[in-house]
């Protein structure tokens, strides 16, 4: 993908689907602040819950594409496309999702050349010092 603005990785809780840890700079993405996500449900902001987004993906440790729906903070709803797994972290069980907004011009985001371009995991370790 071209344009890595328009992406996000997050880490959510499957069970709650309350949003753990969410990738640096996201206010423009949703008009929400990191710290802000790490507040809410993903229900907040994907118009499907954290277990169907689970019984979607199955019991796959391996990014399955799925599209989505996002609701940004200005209520707009726009198309998504999430690459999501579960992921096993401190020995508990978390969603994984990367969610690419579709640009206008682009109904169908290319995935990137390099999968692992869009996997930056650092969000995990914290905020960025």
């Amino acid at each position: 993908m071209e344009n890595q603005d328009m992406a996000i990785n997050l880490l959510i809780d499957p069970e709650t689907g309350c949003i753990l840890s969410a990738s640096g700079d996201t206010t423009d993405f949703y008009g929400y602040s990191a710290q802000q996500l790490i507040t809410m449900n993903i229900s907040d902001i994907v118009l499907t819950s954290a277990t169907e987004i689970g019984e979607r993906i199955g019991h796959s440790m391996y990014l399955q594409a799925i599209p989505l729906s996002i609701r940004r903070a200005s209520g707009e709803v726009r198309s998504a496309r999430a690459y999501a797994s579960h992921l096993a972290v401190d020995g508990a069980n978390r969603l994984f999702m990367c969610i690419f907004e579709h640009e206008p011009a682009d109904p169908q985001p290319q995935p990137a050349s390099d999968p692992g371009s869009f996997l930056d995991l650092g969000f995990l370790r914290g905020p960025r010092s």
